[in-house]
């Protein structure tokens, strides 16, 4: 065969092969195009049942988060009194997430509040005690000086530090 006639041949053979690939190409999609529509319910299903679990998975997580977050507001209210005494300790919680911090961070607070609280209370007694010595300090100089002489100021005077000393 010439170079020409072989090339005709193989074009021939080329093209009949191309057209049956085609049409089997074609049968192939129009079984398939039954299952098809097959196909697109099962991802419609499982696009659903993905979507349900998720919808339940974060539920359950924003519940389980608001009952920690709940937890620890309550806890807190109950470490502290009406009158604004630490009457109570905070756990902290071991928990490494962001409710934990809080939590620690809450405990700490507490603490800090608690040790203060426990200074003021012990300045106001020492304070409380200073005043007083000065006071009886003072009635008693007046004393001495009114056996000295009778003076109505001293009497004013000493009536003054009675009254303040009836208040503590």
């Amino acid at each position: 065969l010439s170079p020409a006639a072989r090339f005709e041949r193989d074009l021939e053979v080329h093209n009949l092969r191309k057209t049956l690939f085609d049409a089997e190409e074609v049968r192939r999609w129009e079984r398939t195009g039954m299952a098809a529509g097959e196909v697109g319910d099962a991802i419609f299903l499982l696009f659903a049942g993905s979507l349900l679990v998720g919808t339940l998975a974060l539920t359950w997580f924003a519940s389980r988060l608001a009952t920690r977050i709940r937890r620890l507001r309550d806890d807190a209210e109950r470490a502290i009194d009406p009158q604004g005494r630490v009457v109570g300790r905070l756990a902290s919680s071991g928990a490494g997430d962001e409710v934990g911090d809080l939590s620690r961070s809450f405990s700490a607070v507490l603490e800090r509040l608690s040790e203060y609280a426990g200074y003021q209370e012990k300045m106001a007694a020492r304070l409380s005690q200073w005043r007083e010595r000065a006071l009886l300090a003072t009635e008693a100089a007046l004393k001495e000086r009114e056996r000295d002489d009778r003076d109505d100021e001293i009497t004013r005077l000493k009536g003054k530090v009675g009254e303040m000393t009836m208040e503590t």
